[in-house]
This record gives structure tokens, sequence and C-alpha cells, in this order.
């Protein structure tokens, strides 16, 4: 960084906008330059593969031939075998199934990436399992599959498919989704020629065209014009014609500058979101390390006639245009492109076969039927009968006794030389595309399995560009979607997610939770944590490589029958069909658990119910009980003694207190009539003591 400025050097061109300002006349004008200059780059690419489609599905002669053949009364047929080449290639694109995979770069990797936890009480998934599984989600609902195998056929066919992704409304609330769609019309995308990147993600416009008649435009668009704009360069055949006009998707990339902050937490952050963010920050002990500015980029986007915008800007969710080319074969010619198709080499030799076998079979067609010779005595009164033997099916044919049989001349000669030529150029269809018999499912020498596929995998090699170019056109997919998700998904909401088995789970996302103490609002399961990188992993289909693994499992089985012990729930669970999963469960609890990993046991011990105790145990239990009653019975005696015991000395106490009363109360009755002597003293002393002991007898029944 030199002077706080970004000086880092690179062949990538920024977009530059052409335009004076951003008034809509001179938006205008600059889309109908752009569109004019890319359909003069595009129109040779766009006609070469017009051709091939006609050509594969059946258009195979030049039309001036086609009617000189016609008029002279001559055969020409069409013996087309490019469909099962592009079939085969397809059925090869449909065995392998591409993964999108969204890795942790950056501060997502490690212990810093969030966890989150499903609606079914999964817990710790990670958040980029969480991406994982969300595009898969929208894959499934957008019924990518087919709009994949479209742009790969398309491919195959004139070199070049396009797929887009796009955001729309659920239909019952106001929640965005994202999806994928495929653009049947593959020659309505016009592309930014000047984009150098191999999938074409730098290009800086993008036009998706429809045509639409001109009643449909007046009624869908009241007000608008579709006339070109003075001095504004056109296209006729692009952008009108006498009953239709052209609207066009109109997306444009533009250069946003910004500056980036790096703080002592090892965070960057744009310098407009700072702001808010810095008296956290510093109560935290964060501080400013450096900063620099940089060069990001947002799409806009509108729809368009060649002199009204339609409908008014939109800014993309993304840095790039979403529109993503399925290339076939390419090759650049002094700067410009060419993308040809799988057939592309291989249409003289379809020509060549067309015209070859039409020959012969036109030859044999024109032969005479074989003719009888006779001489005029051997047929002779039976003229009619002989010269209608070729025409005439006669259970039996009369020559005159004693005369020479009549024999037939020989047959048609056998076009030998142009039914040779076209294996010859049979051949050189399957060289010229590279794929040959034992690829195309014909029988052929090899004898083991794994020739066979050795042999057929041959193909894959020779066709391995249109998969490569395929995949690279999906992981494009994977990086459009990784960086819309944490802006169209930003709100309070559950989202749906599907695992590579295909069962589906719930998330809840950006859940706010309100802190008691504070009364401040905190905001969990946000999905805009750090950066990823998306990868394609190829592979079997998860049913392909079930069955696999029962074949194998089942195999194993057989070789060593101790492997059925302790992987029969692995061989089910395997098995396609119905409650396969629930048998195996059941299977899995009968395996004994040293066998099983930690976490399985721990699983198992969780979901294990309580054990039903033996008629033993049972009987242990019932005398164990038994006991304890008795026990419990003789404490309750005991504690009742006790407590009627003490009731009794309380009793002797108050009757004591009382005797003592008493006898107090009467002394001094005494004392006041007469004085007493000592021995009347001890003898009152006495009776006291002996009131006492029959008290105290009375109260223990002594």
């Amino acid at each position: 960084m030199i002077n706080g400025v970004d000086s880092s050097v690179g062949i990538v061109k920024d977009p530059i906008n052409l335009r004076d300002s951003n008034k809509e006349d001179d938006i205008l004008r600059e889309a109908v330059k752009r569109a004019t200059a890319g359909y003069d780059y595009w129109k040779y690419i766009f006609n070469k593969a017009e051709e091939n489609v006609k050509f594969i599905y059946g258009d195979q002669y030049d039309q001036d031939d086609l009617n000189q053949k016609l008029e002279d009364n001559r055969i020409a047929m069409t013996f087309n075998k490019l469909p099962q080449f592009i079939n085969k290639v397809v059925g090869a694109q449909r065995s392998s199934v591409q993964t999108i995979k969204v890795s942790p770069t950056g501060l997502s990797i490690g212990h810093e990436e969030p966890k989150f936890e499903t609606g079914s009480g999964k817990k710790g998934i990670p958040l980029s399992s969480v991406l994982t599984d969300l595009i898969r989600d929208i894959e499934y609902q957008s019924n990518a599959v087919a709009w994949y195998k479209m742009a790969f056929k398309q491919a195959l066919e004139g070199g070049f498919g396009f797929l887009r992704v796009l955001t729309q409304y659920q239909d019952d609330g106001f929640d965005l989704d994202i999806r994928i769609k495929g653009i049947r019309d593959r020659w309505s995308v016009i592309v930014d020629p000047n984009a150098v990147e191999s999938d074409l993600s730098d290009m800086n416009w993008c036009f998706i065209n429809e045509k639409m008649s001109l009643d449909e435009f007046r009624k869908r668009y009241p007000g608008k014009s579709y006339d070109a704009i003075p001095g504004a360069d056109t296209i006729s055949a692009l952008w009108s014609e006498d009953d239709s006009v052209t609207v066009s998707e109109y997306f444009r990339r533009e250069a946003v500058t910004k500056e980036i902050v790096l703080m002592s937490d090892n965070k960057s952050y744009y310098s407009d979101e700072l702001d808010k963010l810095m008296g956290e920050m510093a109560a935290n002990g964060i501080v400013e390390v450096k900063r620099r500015k940089i060069t990001t980029y947002k799409v806009i986007w509108c729809k368009i006639s060649q002199s009204n915008i339609l409908e008014p800007d939109i800014e993309f969710p993304t840095s790039t245009i979403p529109v993503i080319p399925v290339f076939g074969r390419e090759n650049d010619l002094r700067g410009k492109r060419v993308y040809k198709g799988l057939i592309d080499d291989a249409i003289d030799a379809q020509i060549a076969l067309n015209k070859m076998r039409s020959s012969a079979i036109e030859r044999i067609d024109s032969s005479p039927l074989s003719p009888f010779i006779a001489t005029d005595k051997s047929i002779e009164g039976r003229e009619t009968m002989w010269r209608d033997a070729n025409i005439t099916r006669y259970s039996t044919l009369v020559y005159k006794k004693g005369e020479e049989r009549p024999k037939r001349d020989y047959g048609a000669t056998i076009p030998t030389a142009e039914l040779q030529i076209t294996g010859v150029l049979d051949g050189d269809m399957k060289e010229s595309i590279g794929i040959f018999n034992a690829s195309l499912g014909a029988t052929s020498n090899e004898i083991s399995g794994r020739a066979i596929e050795a042999r057929q995998s041959e193909a894959d090699v020779g066709t391995y560009e249109f998969l490569d170019n395929y995949k690279n056109a999906i992981r494009r997919v994977g990086i459009l979607i990784t960086e819309m998700i944490p802006i169209v998904y930003d709100t309070n909401r559950i989202v749906r997610i599907r695992g590579i088995d295909g069962n589906s789970d719930t998330i809840e996302i950006n859940k706010v939770l309100e802190d008691i103490e504070t009364g401040k609002n905190t905001v969990v399961n946000c999905l805009d944590h750090g950066k990823h990188t998306v990868v394609i992993s190829t592979g079997a289909s998860y049913e392909t490589n079930k069955q696999k693994n029962a074949d194998q499992i089942l195999e194993l089985m057989r070789i060593n029958p101790q492997v059925a012990q302790v992987g029969s729930d692995l061989l089910v669970d395997n098995l396609d069909f119905s409650d396969s999963n629930v048998l195996a469960e059941r299977l899995q609890k009968m395996i004994p658990p040293e066998y099983l990993s930690k976490e399985k046991r721990e699983q198992l011990a969780e979901d294990r119910p309580e054990p039903q105790p033996t008629m033993e145990q049972i009987k242990f239990q019932s005398d164990l009980q038994m006991k304890q009653m008795d026990l419990e019975a003789k404490k309750f005696d005991l504690e009742a003694k006790i407590e009627l015991e003490k009731i009794k000395y309380d009793i002797a106490q108050l009757n004591l207190e009382k005797s003592k009363i008493e006898l107090l109360a009467k002394q001094n009755n005494e004392n006041d009539h007469e004085p007493q002597n000592n021995s009347q003293r001890v003898e009152s002393n006495e009776e006291i003591a002996r009131a006492v002991a029959d008290s105290i007898g009375e109260a223990y029944g002594v």
C-alpha cells in the first residue's frame, strides 16, 4: 500500500462507466451500444451453434442439395448417429453428482466458526455445514438438477449454455429466497466480450433478451416506447421487428471504492460500518491497526427496451453478475473465443455417411429384379406366366417337357464400396468425438468388469473438458449463493436445510435474545460470520453409493461370517427398502457396546429405555420392601412407646408438683393453729416423701 492506496498489480479490468451521467437516456444509450457490440461479437458463435443443433436433430442436408435430389427423384436418407453420443455424455453427467461444499477460511476456521442447533435437536453444527446444507435445499427447491442437465446438454450441442441465480419472494410472505434457474433460449444471452476469466465472472454487463409481441408489450408496459433513442446505434434484428419488440434484463457492474480498517482483534471492517461499533470496541480495548482503500463492485439490474427503462434499478446482492455460462470446448483465435460442441468435428463424417448409405440403397433399389433365362420353345404357350413370375407368387412354374429348364440370371450387384466406406466413416465419427463402441454400451473383447470399466472410462477422458467446464459452472453457482445468503437471509426466520441423504431439517437464524439485566438485544445464529470458500466434489449419487456399500458388506459377510455379527446394522442401513433405517437402529442395539464408537454408545445410552427387571430381581425387591416395611413398623412401635413414656413422665411430674402444693398448703394450715415440734416436722417430711413415691408409682403403674 502506497500513501493509503492499494498498490496491488493485476490484469483484471475494473468496470468504467462510459456514459456521461445516470440519466435514463444516457443509461439507455450505453446499454444499446453494449448490446450491439456484444451481438456482433457473439453472432458467429450463435449462428454456428444454431446450425449444429439443427444438424444433431435431423436437418443434415443442405437445402439446395436436398431440393435437387427430390427433383431428380433420388434417395436422400438420414442415418443420424449423433444424438447417441450426446446422450452418452449427458448420462455420464447424470450418473456422477457434483456436490457444492462450503469450507471455512480466515476467521471462520476452527473454534471461531459459530455452531448451530437444528429443529430436530442436533447440536454443534458448524456454519460451513449449515451453508452447505442450505445450498443443497436451495438446489432441491429450485429443481436445479433439471436446469443443470439442460445447460450441460446445450454446451454439448452448441458449445454453450447458461444458468442464473436470482431471488424471489415466498408465496405467502415477504421473506426472500434464493433460486437457481436455467435459460432455455441460450441465444437470448449477450455477455460482455471483454471478460477475461474462464467462467466470465468478471463480466461488466450482460443482457437476457426476450422477444414479445407489440400487443403484449403495450399491455405490460402501458405508456412505454420501443422506438430507438435518437443518436443510439441499433440493430433492427436485435431490438425490434415488424411484429415484435425486444425487452432486456440489463445487468451492469459498477466499481465502488471503499475503505477497510484492520482492528487489533485481527478482524477487518468497512469504515462506514465501523462507526457504530467503535464505542463497544474501545470499551473492550480494541483499537485500529491500519486502513486501506479497496475497489469492490455492486451489480445493478433493470429491465429496458431500446428507448425506456421499463423497471427501475435494483441493486443485486452480489459483487458479480449472477449469469453463469456452461461452456463446451473453448479455443482462442486472435483474441476471440470460439466455442465448440461435442459433435462439431463429426459433422462431415455424418454427411458423408448419409450420402454413401443413400447411394448404396439407391443403387440396390434401381437395379432390375433377377430375370429368367429361357428358350422361346421352353415357355411356349406360357409366356404370360413367366413374364409375371417376379411379381406374382405362383405355386408352380411350368415349362415344355423336353426343353431346357429356365434359369434365373445373377441378382443385383451389392454396392460393396459404399458399404465399406460407411464403416470407415462410422469409425471416423467415433474418433473425432472421442467415444468408442464399449463406452457406447456395445459388446467388446473385454471380459472382466474392471477391464470393461477401464474401456468405458476412455470416453470420459475424451469428453472430460465438457465435464470439467460443467463442474466449474456449478462451483460458480455455489460462490454466488454463498455470497448472497447472509444478505438475503438477514431476518429472524426458520430456514430448511437438507443433508447429503436427502433428509431435511430446520434451523432458526438471526434469533434475537434479550438481556434482562442490561435490556440490550443480541442477535445469534447469524450467517454472515467470516469468509468461506466453495469447492465441488464429484462422485456417485447417494443412492448409488449405498448400493455399492451394501454389495461390499454382503461380500465381506460371505467371506467372514463374523462380520454379520457386528455389521448387520450397516448392511440393512444401506439397503433400499421401506423402514430400513428403523430395522438398522434395532439391530444396532443388539450389537455388543464394545464394537460401537464412543459417540454411538452415548447416543444409545440416552435413547435406551429402562431395563425390565427379572423374576429374581422382582422377588428380591419384594422381600426387601417387606423387610423395610417390618422395620418401619417396629420403629413406629418403639417411637410410640418412647412417646408414651414421655407422656407418663410428664404426668408424674405434674402429680408430684400437685402433691407438693397440697402438702405445703396443709402444713401452712397446721402451722397457723399450733406450733410443730421436731418430731412432727420429721413425720411431715416422711409423709411428703411417701406421697411423692406414690405419685411416681401411680404414673408408671408400679
